[in-house]
């Protein structure tokens, strides 16, 4: 989730919201308790040791880190997982008050193998403001998909690659091991795509608004996910989705403009070749029917109010 977006969504809709942001921890503490909220919410993992510390009857932590997910095995390399992950694990276990707001039930899957209760962590949406994005009763690229996002190794796009159909590839290149996590392009990947004429670099918002619905369908192969904005932005612009199995928890896969691809399809470029090619094929039947299906569960004004009756079903129970 935008963060800011979250803080003006919640003061739009009649709460009293602050943004705190301090260095050090007593600064933290201190400011938060000065404004005497009913719910804090917390976006740095390392800060829910200090839960016990804020005076207000609910402590939410965000979870929208998609590489969380695969903690769920216990057995990440990921040096993350052992120097930040599992602490926090262990510190969220002893606080009653303190909740995970969990984007997929991958990641909340990740907290309750490790032992959080399991009615402490919470299933939530993104959301998504349809209403910006321009719509078209038909593709003007209509032999065209798109793949919107980073492009790095959860994202898979060499698989997308592979496949030799039209696809152009939106969004930031991640140098090879740019990080600890590792979350770079593969060397393959970054060799190719630097290079490769369907690479458009990245969009502006406005751009992103304005020129999605010119595609046909959208393709999202992750590994891992949490709740991809991406995904609900495409549909919003009309177009069908051809995603794996990371980015289904939270869409009804039976719908005809959902495609979901197996690891088997991701793996062998002629199966996932032909569902893009289906997906593409039938894009100019479900025009309508994302954008309507994407507003019916992802709006921001139902989104920010479920979240909202998360935060008062919690305050109630705690009396």
């Amino acid at each position: 989730m935008l963060l800011f977006d979250y803080y003006n969504l919640l003061k739009e809709a009649g709460h009293y919201v602050s943004f705190i942001s301090e260095q050090s921890s007593e600064n933290l503490v201190s400011s938060v308790n000065r404004e005497k909220p009913d719910v804090v919410y917390l976006i740095v993992m390392g800060h829910v040791q200090l839960a016990p510390m804020f005076e207000s009857p609910v402590v939410i932590l965000a979870s929208p880190n998609p590489y969380q997910a695969r903690y769920r095995y216990k057995n990440s390399s990921d040096p993350f997982y052992k120097d930040l992950f599992l602490p926090t694990v262990e510190q969220l276990k002893g606080i009653d008050k303190c909740y995970v707001f969990s984007l997929s039930t991958a990641i909340g899957e990740a907290y309750e193998v490790h032992g959080v209760p399991r009615d402490r962590i919470i299933f939530v949406s993104n959301w998504c403001n349809v209403e910006a994005f321009a719509t078209s009763p038909a593709p003007s690229k209509k032999d065209t998909a798109i793949c919107l996002g980073r492009i790095d190794q959860r994202k898979r796009q060499e698989y997308v690659l592979a496949t030799g159909r039209k696809v152009h590839f939106v969004g930031p290149v991640v140098p090879p091991q740019t990080s600890l996590k590792n979350e770079g392009c593969s060397e393959m990947l970054y060799k190719l795509i630097r290079t490769h004429p369907e690479a458009l670099g990245s969009w502006s918002r406005h751009e992103v608004h304005s020129k999605l619905n010119e595609y046909a369908a959208m393709v999202n192969v992750s590994t891992d996910e949490a709740h991809c904005c991406a995904n609900m932005e495409g549909l919003a612009a009309g177009l069908s989705l051809v995603v794996s199995n990371a980015n289904l928890p939270h869409f009804d896969s039976s719908l005809p403009f959902i495609f979901k691809v197996s690891e088997q399809d991701i793996l062998d470029p002629q199966l996932l070749g032909q569902i893009i090619d289906e997906a593409i094929r039938k894009a100019a039947k479900w025009r309508k029917e994302p954008r309507d299906y994407c507003r019916e569960n992802f709006s921001t004004q139902k989104v920010i109010s479920e979240h909202i009756r998360v935060f008062e079903n919690l305050l109630a129970k705690t009396g």
